[in-house]
């Protein structure tokens, strides 16, 4: 019971140490499934990555809009990160059976953010989901215009599903 204890007042110190670090409500997303990513989004867009603005160590990323999946997107996206953690793989195009495992994907999930924290490679692709960040596949790098979570993405979008 002690354990549990110290454990419960180390979070609660630390979200009133670093309360721009901490949250009390997972982003949205948190913990999808990727089916239930692409059914539960209500916009996805492949979009690149044009600009980089640091403040302190929140880094603003700004998107130029390639091709508009799901839903109406108004441009310019814009998403922060924390630090300068950028994933850079891309899964072999998605074909690696690591990636299709739950809760896999190319960010972090650092604790006290509520979500993975998507950093960003100025002139690269990637498939978006603006509204469900908080889910681990929301921000993948995509390479070619065969990458297989592009194209999964493009089908179940097409059907319906």
């Amino acid at each position: 019971m002690r354990k549990y204890f110290t454990c419960l007042m180390c979070m609660i110190l630390l979200s009133i140490a670093a309360p721009g670090h901490s949250c009390f409500s997972p982003k949205n997303g948190a913990g999808w499934t990727y089916e239930e990513l692409v059914t539960g989004a209500e916009v996805i867009v492949l979009a690149e990555a044009i600009e980089a603005t640091r403040d302190s160590d929140i880094v603003l990323y700004a998107f130029r809009v390639v091709e508009v999946l799901k839903g109406e997107i108004v441009e310019p996206i814009e998403f922060d990160a924390i630090g300068d953690g950028v994933g850079t793989t891309s899964f072999s195009d998605h074909s690696d059976k690591r990636f299709w495992a739950t809760h896999i994907g190319r960010s972090e999930f650092p604790c006290c953010i509520c979500g993975p924290n998507h950093g960003f490679e100025i002139g690269k692709s990637y498939l978006l989901f603006p509204d469900s960040f908080g889910a681990m596949k929301s921000a993948e790098l995509i390479e070619s215009t065969d990458d297989d979570w592009l194209k999964y993405v493009r089908k179940a979008v097409a059907d319906g599903t």
